[in-house]
């Protein structure tokens, strides 16, 4: 392949991060959080681990701008977004809250799942497009460089043994990647290989010559630079080896001379580290109640390492094996203090990297609302004639509970809060 790779031992990684639009109330048609966008790292992973590019997940914000609503041309894409993506640290995945729409070659207006312009780190997504397995690899594809693999304008002889072989030299360069000239799902057979009557574009063979149609590579519907209509199909898509190299070329170059996303880069030891860690609390030491159908509930503090999905990982501690995921989990590590060693098998399976868990000391204090509760009553301390009365939100709220009780009675309280914690005392109502 006619692409060398100047950077051919580093592993390269991309921050990303993604802007979801809604309208000014917050409110859009179709819900997007972090499960879907967290689905998209996990696909990028997957898509382009094989060349050693991977993806590091840097959040998601909400654009509340109602002006943003509806429908966009593809053309006043990168306008109407401009001074959301001036930051180049990271890339910027934008869903939009409408469709994207584009004329075809018959002059009809339609809608795109998504676009992404060849270079720089912006890409934009429709619902239905952030929601597809292939959609957001396709145009992060475009992102490094990637053209589609239908192209008029792919004038290539890609059979090594025929006259005017050229494909590393003319088009894109990739020679394992032909091109047709139109996209259709019914000229696929049941392997996704073309098997429709289009030729390859390489003109310099008569149109009448066997060697046109596909002798030495078929196009294929399971490529991630291909388009077809309707949903994911139950394929594995993605880039071929070729494909790979070109990828690796354009980055190389941004690395050296353009620099269109060069700093979004970060080292691979970032793929190691949680998403994000959170203080949270555990085992309950102390309940007090607030005297207003409240109490304040406080637990000892302990830290939960949040990892993100697209890798299988093994977690060990102390050189026992405790914890595996695969690259569909999101994977959260509670842990008292203590350290443990983190494995990610795609890239590199005999490397272990020590998570430092920071030492936290103290407690965390919430004021939960009370849901329910009980009171056991009886005359004589630890008498078996007790009676149980059962308490609902609104009465276990009640500000004259006291007053309720009947007199001359000890009475056991019992008042559980909305995370289970329970506030429990004794009563004498003389």
């Amino acid at each position: 392949m006619n692409y060398p790779d100047e950077l051919v031992n580093v592993k390269h990684v991309y921050k990303v991060k993604f802007h979801i639009i809604r309208d000014n109330n917050g409110n859009r048609a179709d819900f997007i959080g972090e499960d879907i966008v967290m689905n998209v790292i996990r696909d990028l992973n997957m898509s382009f681990y094989t060349g050693n590019i991977y993806f590091k997940y840097n959040g998601f914000e909400y654009i509340d701008d109602s002006n943003l609503r509806g429908n966009i041309p593809v053309i006043s894409l990168l306008s109407t977004f401009s001074a959301y993506f001036q930051d180049r640290t990271t890339f910027h995945l934008f869903i939009i809250n409408g469709q994207m729409t584009a004329y075809n070659n018959d002059g009809n207006l339609i809608s795109v799942p998504g676009f992404g312009p060849r270079g720089g780190g912006v890409s934009f997504y429709s619902f239905e497009g952030i929601t597809s397995r292939r959609v957001p690899s396709h145009e992060v594809g475009h992102n490094f460089g990637l053209r589609h693999n239908f192209s008029s304008s792919e004038n290539a002889v890609r059979d090594e043994n025929a006259l005017g072989y050229n494909a590393e030299f003319v088009a894109d360069r990739i020679h394992d990647k032909p091109a047709c000239k139109i996209w259709s799902n019914n000229q696929f057979n049941s392997f996704g290989e073309y098997v429709g009557n289009d030729i390859d574009n390489n003109e310099a063979l008569p149109a009448n010559d066997s060697r046109r149609y596909y002798s030495q590579y078929r196009p294929k519907i399971t490529n991630l630079m291909y388009i077809h209509e309707g949903g994911d199909l139950p394929i594995n898509y993605q880039y071929t080896r070729g494909q790979f190299y070109a990828l690796r070329h354009w980055i190389s170059r941004d690395f050296t001379l353009s620099r269109l996303f060069y700093d979004a880069s970060v080292s691979e030891v970032e793929l190691y580290k949680p998403f994000e860690s959170l203080m949270i609390g555990q085992n309950i030491v102390s309940i007090t109640d607030n005297d207003n159908g409240t109490a304040e509930v406080c637990r000892n503090i302990l830290i939960k390492d949040r990892y993100q999905k697209g890798f299988k990982m093994e977690f060990i501690e102390e050189d026992a094996f405790f914890l595996a995921s695969t690259e569909y989990d999101l994977t959260e590590i509670i842990s008292p203090i203590r350290n443990y060693f983190i494995k990610m098998i795609q890239i590199n399976d005999e490397f272990l990297q020590k998570r430092e868990v920071p030492c936290v000391r103290g407690t965390i204090c919430e004021t939960e609302s009370y849901i329910s509760g009980q009171i056991i009553s009886t005359q004589i301390l630890g008498s078996m004639n007790i009676t149980i009365k059962e308490l609902n939100e609104i009465e276990v709220k009640n500000p004259a509970l006291f007053e309720e009780l009947m007199n001359q009675y000890y009475h056991i309280l019992k008042k559980m809060t909305s995370s289970g914690a329970v506030h429990q005392k004794v009563i004498y109502k003389p």
